[in-house]
């Protein structure tokens, strides 16, 4: 990229333009001029050929900082992309996670038969399903802060100039 942007640079600064360049003596007055003299001045070739033009700015060119910070400011929003959808994924992982030890604990708790057993095996599964579900809680709830908080930087980093 530094290469591109130095030669094109490089063609702008040196470019050059086939050009006639003339003396005009006019009423006494001499001047050189890339066009032809007016009427009744004296016109005399130079012979002078490929002629500098000057560089004339129309809009103003991004300097090489402000490129490699654009740069590196798409490239944190890929990365930040990136981590968004990898957090997404693992809340959901959690979710259908959560959702698989739940349903294996209410199987757990359908095949006892035993009424005074199943009170205390009941009592026993709730809470291990609280316990369950509140893992799984405490981690998506950290997920979603790590979530909020690359949203929050994406909308800075898409805000700046």
């Amino acid at each position: 990229m530094k290469t591109v942007m130095l030669v094109l640079m490089l063609g702008i600064l040196t470019s050059t333009v086939k050009a006639e360049i003339v003396k005009c003596i006019e009423n006494g007055k001499t001047t050189f001029s890339d066009k032809p003299c007016p009427r009744g001045a004296k016109t005399f070739e130079l012979g002078i050929d490929n002629v500098p033009q000057p560089v004339v700015e129309t809009e103003k060119k991004p300097t090489l900082i402000e490129c490699a910070s654009t740069v590196s400011r798409e490239s944190r929003i890929n990365q930040i992309n990136f981590d968004i959808s990898e957090k997404e994924s693992r809340i959901r992982a959690n979710v259908e996670a959560m959702n698989r030890e739940i349903n294996r604990l209410k199987t757990q708790s359908a095949s006892v038969n035993d009424s005074k057993l199943n009170a205390q095996w009941q009592q026993s599964l709730a809470m291990e399903m609280r316990a369950v579900s509140t893992k799984y809680q405490v981690e998506n709830n950290a997920l979603q802060h790590q979530f909020d908080a690359l949203r929050s930087e994406k909308t800075t980093l898409a805000k700046a100039p």
